[in-house]
């Protein structure tokens, strides 16, 4: 049975930019920080609001890390230390996604307006970042956003290009992305740069991950689309999964 459950009037969907499932519960998450989350309640078969809670990013057996989001006026990464309950914050414009290896964190920020800026910064422990400024004022524009880098690495600053997912493969940090030519890229982060490397032009066209992993061993599972006809039959290959490995990146189609 296939029902309809509308979001709240006073909700605008447009202000929405992702589903996320956390502890099999279906959140929506707002594309402004100043605009609320909302969890789908299956029982009452409706959206309730939830002001004050936010959906981690990323959370293992130490932390639990959340962000807030001002797009030009700047982001936030937040660890919550689950055995302290203390709180520790970084600049990040804006977070989207946060993978660990080799017990170091790795965030990706990415801020698709203006000069469409990304960066990828490591953490290798939370607990030496600035404690969390629990007074920060909430403004119209939304928060006043950290400005820290103590306890920081950035590996990565740039503009005009999309980040998709980072990836460990044979002791490597690489990086699936857009160019600024809308084209799917394979490439190195080393030395502070990105070194392009492989091209996926024609093959790949939109992506989303279906999962960001915890671990270097952990394979990641991608979805894609593709206008390709590079096979034998000449055909439009249309839809396909894309598997990333420490030792491998493969490509399948759906015909």
């Amino acid at each position: 049975m296939v029902k309809k459950i509308d979001l709240p009037g006073i909700q605008n969907e447009y202000r929405y930019s992702q589903f996320y499932v956390h502890n099999d519960s279906l959140f929506l998450i707002p594309r402004k920080d100043f605009y609320s989350s909302l969890y789908l309640d299956e029982k009452r078969s409706e959206w309730q609001i939830l002001p004050n809670y936010r959906v981690p990013l990323y959370e293992d057996d130490r932390f639990t890390v959340t962000s807030s989001c001002s797009g030009e006026w700047g982001g936030t990464v937040i660890f919550t230390d689950k055995m302290t309950g203390e709180q520790y914050e970084g600049a990040a414009t804006c977070a989207e996604f946060v993978q660990k290896w080799d017990h170091s964190y790795f965030v990706t920020s990415y801020m698709p307006h203006l000069t469409t800026s990304m960066s990828i910064t490591r953490i290798d422990n939370p607990v030496e970042m600035m404690p969390f400024d629990s007074l920060r004022i909430h403004k119209d524009l939304g928060w006043n956003e950290s400005k820290s880098l103590q306890g920081i690495e950035v590996l990565l600053k740039q503009t005009g290009i999309n980040p998709i997912t980072l990836f460990m493969q044979r002791g490597r940090l690489m990086m699936l992305y857009l160019n600024e030519y809308n084209e799917m890229q394979i490439g190195k982060i080393a030395d502070g740069r990105l070194h392009p490397g492989c091209s996926l032009e024609g093959l790949v066209e939109d992506c989303c991950v279906c999962t960001h992993p915890s671990s270097a061993d952990t394979v990641q599972y991608l979805w894609f689309k593709s206008d390709a006809k590079r096979v034998s039959t000449g055909k439009n290959r249309g839809y396909g999964f894309m598997i990333l490995t420490p030792e491998s990146v493969q490509l399948y189609y759906l015909r």
